[in-house]
């Protein structure tokens, strides 16, 4: 999602700030994930050979209309490790406490693991209300056929998921998507949230950063995991170097591998900023960099609703060329009134760079902050939509 906001007075680096204000697709990939769908994001891991594609096929038609598809970059990938979940949010004013029933008619072909709808609902951070259709998603071939997943809408809702999910291999069409209050009779299947369990589909806040230390990882693969990952339109990957170490500890990095992008690429996450509100808080860690032609720097913003309240890049502070392992540190006032905080390191420019030992502590109110004053910032992206957009569009 292409954003518009500018944060002050740093006309010069817009692409940067595209990345800091956007909430779009909350992908874990690194290179093969390719969405071409207006208007859904796209959540995945891949890697540099296994990986997903979501696009409209039209050669394959649905009651006169071409429908979409997502389908593996392999024929076989581990179905206990990829998957791809399209989604879309959208505002729950209108479907507050009602019955809602979500369909889509799904074909399915060779699809190693197995495919299906999700539905959920969120209010104040916390799943609500959720079914993925564990119990009963298709898998193998399988010609058109109609799914439905209802929930009970709960009063105090606030944001509702509909998507499509694979795992493994394969591909799927899925058309027809209709969002309604169910029939009478309908039968709601939520199921009792659990992060472990259903963290394919989850984006509530966490109460504090996880994986800083970068040593929860999948085996053999450069995934970082719990970390949220925007690769540029340019050559560019973010993962784990299990070569580069520190202090005995893998290390995260991003790499560029064009000469000019145009883009930036980021790794970041998201908290609740419940237990920092009226503190003074500090993102810091040791970077090294390689060839680093623009900038890279640790970044975090402090955000209540749809504002942002406060924000570093170390834009006045860059990291640049040849460097070796060098402490840095952000640090931001948390007002009572923040709702969440982001972090993450990014890299804008080609090269490549590598973060180590990343903390974000509670600091004593005489270290300064990094960020200089500035009003109050929308974030367009938290404006969701009020219903869902059932059209394919290809982007």
């Amino acid at each position: 999602m292409v954003m518009h906001a500018i944060i002050g007075a740093m006309k010069n680096f817009i692409p940067l700030l595209v990345l800091t204000l956007w909430l779009g697709s909350a992908c874990l990939a690194t290179t093969l994930q390719d969405n071409q769908i207006a208007n859904w994001s796209f959540r995945a891991i891949a890697d540099n050979e296994c990986g997903y594609k979501l696009s409209v096929d039209d050669k394959v038609l649905f009651k006169g209309k071409p429908a979409a598809f997502l389908q593996s970059s392999k024929p076989h990938q581990d179905i206990a490790r990829f998957y791809a979940a399209p989604f879309q949010d959208f505002r729950a004013d209108e479907y507050r406490g009602k019955r809602v029933e979500f369909t889509a008619s799904l074909k399915l072909d060779q699809v190693e693991g197995v495919s299906g709808l999700w539905f959920k609902a969120t209010g104040n951070d916390k799943v609500v209300a959720f079914d993925n259709m564990e119990e009963r998603a298709p898998s193998g071939t399988a010609d058109w056929k109609k799914y439905s997943v209802v929930l009970d809408v709960p009063a105090d809702a606030q944001i509702l998921t509909i998507g499509v999910y694979i795992t493994g291999g394969g591909r799927v069409w899925f058309a027809d998507l209709a969002l309604h209050q169910s029939p009478e009779g309908a039968v709601a299947r939520s199921k009792e949230w659990d992060a472990k369990k259903y963290w394919r589909f989850a984006n509530e806040l966490r109460k504090a950063p996880a994986n800083m230390e970068f040593t929860e990882t999948l085996p053999d693969a450069e995934q970082l995991l719990n970390w949220s990952v925007h690769t540029s339109k340019s050559p560019s990957k973010v993962g784990i170097d299990r070569s580069m170490l520190f202090h005995g500890r893998p290390s995260a990095f991003i790499e560029q591998q064009a000469k000019n992008p145009t883009d930036f690429a980021s790794s970041f996450q998201d908290i609740s900023a419940a237990n920092y509100v009226g503190k003074r808080v500090s993102l810091n860690g040791y970077l090294k960099t390689e060839g680093v032609t623009d900038w890279t720097a640790l970044w975090m913003r402090i955000d209540s609703g749809k504002s942002v309240l406060a924000f570093d890049n170390m834009q006045d502070r860059p990291i640049r060329g040849d460097t070796e392992w060098t402490h840095h540190a952000v640090v931001l006032d948390v007002p009572a009134n923040a709702t969440r905080i982001r972090l993450g390191f990014m890299l804008a420019g080609s090269g490549k760079s590598w973060l180590n030992g990343a903390k974000l502590e509670i600091v004593d109110k005489s270290v300064p902050v990094t960020a200089k004053p500035g009003a109050e910032t929308p974030i367009p992206a938290d404006r969701h939509n009020m219903r869902p957009d059932l059209e394919f569009k290809k982007e």
